[in-house]
């Protein structure tokens, strides 16, 4: 089989290897995956428990619009530590099967 070889002054350009794909392409789309959903949950956590702040502050004294703040704010907590601990889990489940979920080894 002849390979197509481009020459640009009288130096051979071999033309670019296209991703054979495999296990380590998956494991790099899940790692992706998974940091992705970890970033933007985080985020709407982060910015609910801003705005949630922002919306007491500015309650003006009305106890159900403080009462409502409050809860929300409680949920944005709830929220985070429910992120973090997954977080914990998935390294710590990696950890005891000897499989690290979040870094892949790439061959």
């Amino acid at each position: 089989m002849k390979k197509l070889v481009l020459t640009i002054d009288n130096q051979s350009v071999n033309p670019p290897q296209a991703p054979t794909g495999g296990l380590s392409e998956l494991a790099n789309i899940i790692r992706t995956g998974i940091e992705l959903a970890f970033f933007f949950a985080i985020i709407v956590a982060g910015t609910s428990l801003i705005f949630s702040g922002l919306q007491w502050m500015l309650s003006g004294g009305d106890k159900e619009k403080i009462q409502h703040a409050r809860s929300r704010m409680t949920y944005a907590i709830v929220g985070l530590t429910i992120i973090f601990l997954s977080l914990l889990l998935v390294q710590f489940f990696g950890d005891f099967f000897g499989i690290n979920i979040l870094d892949f080894p790439t061959p």
